[in-house]
This record gives structure tokens, sequence and C-alpha cells, in this order.
């Protein structure tokens, strides 16, 4: 059915850009998590070493995996985390950065590669629901199968998500649409049961 791979088409994307959204979110936060602790560790005189630290933090996972075992997606988070760890240290190695302050001052730089993951994907995502929507558009005469793309998009909540911060023209003319059929439909049905009650 065209409707369903319009619409998968759309989803596989957007649900790309929002896992991109979300490893960057991650991203920042160990980064963040990283920069506090040796801010911590420099208040109270200590020499941090983020190195020993991060080893610390795997040593902790086995322990906390064995005594009490993870799910496997779980474990998988956590070896990402930590994976994410080593790459940001690594960075600021690879600039020279050792204190508290250099490091948190590399943390956008670190970041600009996953940025322009979801910037690229941002275009990507809306070329693709543009030529969809163009080449369906263009292919029905009758509005009633456009309608039935609309809806099936509106069931992936990550696609309504993109397209509420990156609005498509023929999706937005159609959405008034869409909500006025699904209004006239209950409509129709409560008539039909005041109708049937009556009876």
């Amino acid at each position: 059915c065209l409707v369903q791979y319009g619409a998968s088409l759309i989803a596989e994307k957007t649900q790309a850009w929002d896992e991109a959204k979300k490893r960057y979110s991650l991203c920042r936060e160990r980064a963040e998590f990283l920069t506090e602790w040796m801010h911590r560790q420099e208040a109270n005189g200590q020499n941090p070493s983020p190195a020993e630290f991060i080893e610390e933090q795997k040593k902790a996972l086995q322990i906390r995996h064995k005594t009490m075992p993870l799910q496997e997606n779980e474990l998988q988070e956590e070896k990402l985390k930590l994976g994410m760890l080593d790459d940001f240290y690594g960075f600021c190695l690879k600039h020279q950065a050792v204190s508290a302050g250099d490091c948190e001052e590399l943390t956008g730089e670190w970041l600009g590669g996953q940025q322009k993951k979801i910037e690229k994907l941002v275009h990507e995502c809306s070329l693709q629901i543009g030529r969809v929507l163009g080449f369906l558009h263009e292919a029905w005469q009758d509005d009633a199968e456009y309608l039935q793309l609309i809806e099936a998009m509106t069931q992936h909540e990550v696609t309504v998500l993109f397209l509420h911060e990156y609005p498509q023209k023929l999706y937005e003319e159609y959405i008034p649409r869409l909500i006025l059929e699904d209004e006239t439909k209950a409509l129709l049905q409560e008539v039909k049961a005041l109708e049937k009650n009556k009876a």
C-alpha cells in the first residue's frame, strides 16, 4: 500500500533524526559529568586523573552487572556512556586540555560533530517528506487517499514532532481537513448512537 509505504519511509528518516538528537544530549550529559567530577577534584586540591576515573567507572559497571545483571539494552547503553567518556577525554587530550576549565571550553567543539549529523538529518528528513508528499499529491487525484497518508503520518510520534519543529506546507494544508474529518466522524457516531437509543 502506497499510504503505509510512504509513511514508513518518512518514519524511518525522522526516527534517525530523533536518535541523533538523543545521542547529542547523551554526549553533552557525559561531557558535563566528567568536567563536574574534575572541578570537584580540583576544588579539593587534588590533581584529577580522568583516565583512572573512567577505568573505575568501567569496573563499577562490571561489578554491578555481575551482582545484579542488567538487561542487554541497559548494558549496551551503559557501555555507550562509558565510550562517550573515553571519546571526550581523548578529544581533550588531543587539544592538550588537562584542567576542568579547559575541558569544559572544548565541550561545544566536541559536540560539533554530533550537531552536524543532526543538521544533515534535518535536511534529509525535509527532503524525504517533501518528495513523498509532493509525489503522492500529484499522483492521487482523490484527496481522500492523500488524507489517509497524512493520518498515517500522524500515527508516528517522532514524525509529528519533526513536523512541529520543521513544518511542511503540504502537511500543514491537510491537517485541518483531517481534524475536521475526524470531528465529523465523531459527530456522526454520536448521532447514530442517539438514534439507536431512541429506537
